[in-house]
């Protein structure tokens, strides 16, 4: 290999057009890509790697051409089996492993620089130490940003953050109004956020504290090339104790993840959910408020409403007959059975 790292860094440093295959063959470059499954968020956190390596436009040129060899080294069957990643549970550390099998607890979990030394073989006369250096801080400050670092917002924060969302999303912009819900239970859900320079969100994700007082981490959505905040929203996670996914990128189907119970006064809408999207069992509580208990699988209890509707679904009920408010699957109270014939003019007023 360290044949390999030679010839690549020559032609680099030479200004020629970088031939890879020419120096490794074609089937030790485009070569079947075994992705691992023990690894959580794989993609996600190998192209916020790969994207730092590729915006050089603001270097010198001794630090470009090291970023350039260790971008196109990676390339390389040999060097990529090693699966080299950022780490979601300590800044500026990552980890790697030549087992497929490994699972994040497995891998080796170091500095950048000792990886490029001792797994990727580039010794200081191919990249020099102050430049490797160099090249460990612009990882550090893209991938770990603290100007991008995610932050925690409750109350009337996450409607203001829904409303200024600058990615895809259902609940985004006018529609956020739909979201009142979480808004309204600050002891049972927040949102995870990063933010730009105009304070506008770049990426978000609930985070729940269900009923046996457990943090789970909703499914993660981020703007256009903004993978490297959605890890920030993770690393946040985790570093707080959440259950966090698999793969965070989409919806929850995990079992085990409880249930949680919501204050439903006054709202009017449901907004779309991920996760605990089977909202029921409604109850009156002791300080004359009204709740409803939301699960993420509609098995564990009877008859549920599915809070599905991308466009603020109407399915909190404030009965005419028994002046309660409930959620219930087919406009009818919850507590005395009555049925309420508004619901589709009010369905229409959208």
């Amino acid at each position: 290999m360290e044949n390999i790292v030679r010839e690549v860094s020559a032609e680099i440093y030479s200004d020629k057009c970088i031939d890879i295959e020419s120096i490794v063959g074609n089937d030790n470059v485009y070569f079947y890509k075994n992705y691992p499954e023990g690894i959580s968020n794989y993609n996600i956190r190998r192209v916020s790697l790969l994207e730092v390596l590729q915006d050089r436009s603001n270097v010198s040129d001794d630090v470009g051409g090291g970023m350039l060899i260790v971008y196109s080294l990676m390339k390389i069957k040999q060097f990529y089996n090693l699966h080299v990643l950022p780490s979601f549970d300590i800044k500026g550390q990552f980890s790697y492993s030549r087992e497929t099998d490994d699972g994040d607890s497995k891998r080796v979990r170091t500095s950048f620089g000792r990886i490029m030394r001792r797994q990727y073989k580039i010794t200081p006369d191919i990249i020099k130490d102050d430049v490797l250096a160099k090249i460990n801080d612009i990882l550090l400050q893209s991938i770990w940003n603290m100007q991008n670092m995610a932050k925690e917002v409750k109350g009337k924060d996450i409607l203001a953050a829904y409303e200024s969302y600058t990615g895809e999303s259902c609940m985004s912009g006018d529609c956020s109004r739909y979201v009142e819900l979480y808004a309204k239970n600050p002891d049972k859900v927040s949102l995870i956020i990063t933010e730009n320079e105009d304070g506008d969100c770049i990426s978000k994700a609930l985070l729940w504290r269900n009923d046996n007082d457990e943090l789970i981490l909703d499914r993660v959505y981020f703007a256009s090339n903004k993978h490297m905040d959605s890890q920030a929203i993770i690393s946040y996670a985790k570093q707080k104790g959440a259950n966090v996914a698999y793969n965070s990128y989409s919806g929850r189907i995990d079992e085990g993840l409880g249930q949680v119970t919501l204050d439903i006064t006054g709202c009017s809408y449901l907004p779309y959910m991920d996760t605990f999207r089977y909202a029921g069992s409604c109850k009156t509580g002791t300080d004359l408020k009204y709740y409803a208990t939301f699960y993420n699988d509609d098995k564990v209890f009877g008859s549920l409403f599915h809070c599905s509707s991308t466009e603020g679904h109407d399915g909190i009920h404030d009965c005419q007959e028994c002046g309660k408010t409930s959620v219930n699957n087919d406009n009818c109270c919850f507590y005395c059975g009555a049925y309420d014939d508004t619901c589709e003019d009010e369905d229409q007023d959208w």
